[in-house]
């Protein structure tokens, strides 16, 4: 018996409740290079799993489950997003990560919230 949780990607609306998974680019802090070259690096990646907290317009406030760093490319440590953080992302930006949904255990009881936000 498989006993992993099902993901399925986002297509589509997401609502309050959501547990999503997605993988983040970890930027470096100060620009490298010299003159108008100078330019971010990307430092490594993590994976972040969080729950949907508020979703406010354009902006989604989630509350980080879990992250882990998925690729390094430097030689300092990298720091993942802390379980319990509260962070801000647009939707747009967190579907340049392959954003996943966690199915829930009962997806009838998901559509009719989305139902009756769609209707207020």
């Amino acid at each position: 018996m498989d006993e992993t949780p099902n993901w399925l990607p986002v297509i589509g609306h997401i609502t309050e409740g959501d547990v999503l998974r997605w993988t983040q680019v970890i930027w470096s802090d100060k620009k490298q290079g010299r003159g108008k070259d100078k330019k971010h690096m990307i430092r490594g990646k993590q994976s972040v799993t969080a729950q949907i907290t508020n979703i406010d317009n354009d902006f989604i406030t989630l509350k980080v489950i879990e992250a882990e760093i998925t690729e390094s490319n430097s030689g300092r440590p990298l720091h993942p997003h802390k379980p319990e953080e509260i962070i801000r992302k647009k939707l747009t930006t967190l579907t340049r990560g392959n954003l996943e949904r966690l199915i829930w255990s009962d997806e009838t009881a998901r559509h009719a919230i989305i139902t009756q936000n769609e209707k207020s």
